[in-house]
């Protein structure tokens, strides 16, 4: 009785401070000034052994914006472990957001830096 207690105790800790901060956020890096797009989530899963990052950005202003997007790929020790992507051109209408789903190349990744650019 007491460790399932204890586990309950442990699982509500985490979702407090899961909740309390946005996950992820350190892994966009901007090139340059992106406003008026904003990032609103970063969500990561595995799937197949690869990893799977869904980044949901939003255009805060009315008018639509292109940008573009590539993923930098690491291992464990972060170490870049595929080639630089292409940048990839994207649209983003006015107030709408969108969802950018990549998937890792390779099982040996561990970790990504996503990047964006106006």
């Amino acid at each position: 009785m007491k460790l399932a207690s204890w586990s309950l105790l442990g699982v509500a800790t985490l979702l407090t401070a899961c909740a309390s901060a946005p996950k992820y956020m350190d892994k966009v890096e901007p090139q340059g000034n992106i406003a008026p797009l904003k990032v609103q989530e970063i969500l990561v899963a595995a799937q197949n052994d690869l990893i799977k990052v869904n980044l949901i950005l939003e255009n805060k202003d009315s008018e639509p914006v292109n940008y573009r997007y590539r993923v930098r790929w690491q291992n464990v020790d972060g170490f870049q472990i595929w080639d630089d992507e292409p940048w990839k051109p994207m649209l983003i209408h006015g107030k709408e957001k969108q969802v950018v789903t990549v998937v890792a190349p390779s099982a040996k990744a561990s970790d990504f830096r996503f990047l964006l650019q106006r």
